[in-house]
């Protein structure tokens, strides 16, 4: 997919959803040569399109550092069970 085929893809679905909910925001990305493009559309309100952006990449990154903390922090030790501890040293 070319950059203008994109346009005018995203524009089309935007306008579409448009139709039904009060605000849309569509990110996309595709690789076309050994290159990464991305494009952006929304339609109707602003705040709410910048709000729903925000809410994505902050749940997004306290996921990542979610998963991250816990490779990083170390598990407890299971109990013991055993009777080792009655024996004298």
């Amino acid at each position: 997919m070319n950059e203008a085929s994109a346009k005018i893809l995203l524009d089309q679905m935007a306008s579409k959803l448009g139709e039904h909910f009060e605000a849309v925001q569509i990110m996309v990305t595709w690789q076309e040569n050994g290159q990464t493009f991305g494009l952006k559309r929304g339609v109707g309100n602003w705040y709410a399109r910048v709000a729903m952006a925000q809410e994505m990449v902050s749940i997004d990154r306290s996921c990542d550092m979610a998963s991250q903390l816990s490779r990083v922090i170390s598990k407890p030790e299971p109990p013991d069970d055993g009777d080792s501890w009655k024996k004298p040293d």
